[in-house]
Formats: C-alpha cells, structure tokens, sequence
C-alpha cells in the first residue's frame, strides 16, 4: 500500500528494540479496543512483555509493522510464528482505530503470508473468535477455511484464554502455494 513502511523483526531483533515496549503497548490497545467492545475478556492480549516475546520466540518468527511513512505512527501490525516445519500461526493482527476498514488488515495479513511462503512454510492458521464481530468472515474473504471449532467456558482454561464468557474458537487455515 501507498504510505507505507515496514519493519519486519526476528526474535532477537525484537527483544532488542526500543520500540518492543511501545509495540506491546499498541497491540494490547488494539485487542483491548476489540474486548471492550465483545466483553469476551477482562485482561489484556500480552501480560508482561515476556510473554509478547514469548510469541515469537521460535528463529522463524516475524512480527511486521507498517508505519505511516510521512508521520511514522503505527497503522498496522501483524506477524507468524512455527508451529511445524510447514504451519505457522497468524499472530497480532491488529489495526489502528482510525484506519479500520481501508484494507490494512488484508494488506497485512497477505504480507505475512508472503514473509512466510518465501521461508516454505505452506500454511497459515489463525485462531478466532466467533464472538469478535466479523473475523471470520473477514479470514474468509482472504481465503481461510475453517478446520475445527471449539467452545471455551467462561472461567474455564482449556487454552488459557481466560474468557469470561463462553466463547467459540474458530481454527481457521490456508494452503500459502494459492
């Protein structure tokens, strides 16, 4: 997209950062932004910043941010982690309040799906959240399918997601050679 910056950081780069603080900081507004208003729950995305690194602590790992050429403010971030030597998870999709529906989640997304079929990985999972207002249709459109559904109670932790409220869990995957 026209505008438009990216960073791509390894694990090591991202531990290393200045900027890792202030990442953390805008992917736990945007999933904030996003629990607040589906009350699916009560704590934020990352706790601590151990576990934001945590998430992309495998050598493959990517986070990706795309910054605002001109201003430098963060627009998007999205990234993937191994799960095998051929599937990687979709991780921190998220995008700015003010710049939602202009196409920088799908920009995004096909962007880690290219990072991650130039390194052979041949498909991407996301996991989502029924509940979150249009995502699956959203992964739909860009070619996911869905695989397995799962029900989480509200104060159960099955998958440590601590919702506190019953919650469906869509796993969603797409083959990256299309």
């Amino acid at each position: 997209m026209n505008g438009l910056e990216i960073s791509d950081y390894s694990p090591q780069q991202l531990r290393e950062s200045r900027d890792s603080e202030s990442l953390l900081y805008y992917v736990n507004l945007c999933f904030d932004r996003m629990h607040g208003k589906y009350g699916c729950f009560d704590k934020p995305r990352f706790e601590d910043m151990d576990e934001f690194f945590d998430n992309f602590k495998h050598p493959e790992a990517v986070l990706s941010v795309a910054r605002d050429s001109q201003s430098r403010d963060i627009v998007s971030i999205c990234g993937f982690r191994p799960l095998t030597d051929s599937m990687v998870e979709l991780k921190c999709l998220c995008v700015d309040a003010k710049q939602e529906g202009k196409g920088y989640g799908a920009f995004m997304t096909r962007y880690v799906e290219d990072k991650a079929r130039e390194r052979g990985f041949k498909t991407m999972q996301s996991i989502v959240i029924r509940q979150h207002g249009n995502l699956v249709e959203f992964y739909q459109k860009l070619g996911y399918q869905k695989m397995e559904e799962k029900r989480l109670i509200a104060g159960g932790d099955d998958m440590g997601f601590g919702n506190v409220v019953d919650i469906t869990i869509w796993f969603l995957e797409k083959e990256l050679n299309t």
